[in-house]
């Protein structure tokens, strides 16, 4: 019997192991130009001149100059941080 639990417990526990772990959201809101977002997850669009950020979740949002996420990151907006800027400098924002 202590033989069959030798080798089942490390077997068990490789198999925990090996299960991914889901994608979570981000936890809070975000807010981009008086929108708002609960618990935001993926890429958005942006829409607005200037571009106002105020980021209340737990984790930092890329801010993209082409749509669909594409392109260079323009900027990053830190979990608790806020950014305004007077131009126009992303077309699209991910977050976790």
């Amino acid at each position: 019997m202590r033989r069959i639990s030798m080798i089942l417990c490390p077997l068990a526990a490789a198999a925990v192991l090996a299960v991914p772990q889901a994608a979570q959201a981000a936890e809070g809101v975000l807010i981009i130009n008086e929108e708002s977002f609960v618990d935001p997850s993926g890429c958005y669009p942006i829409s607005g001149d200037p571009l106002y950020i105020t980021n209340r979740t737990d984790t930092p949002v890329y801010v993209h100059y082409g749509e669909n996420c594409t392109g260079a990151i323009v900027t990053v907006v830190g979990a608790g941080e806020s950014q305004a800027s007077q131009h126009e400098e992303g077309k699209s924002f991910r977050i976790r």
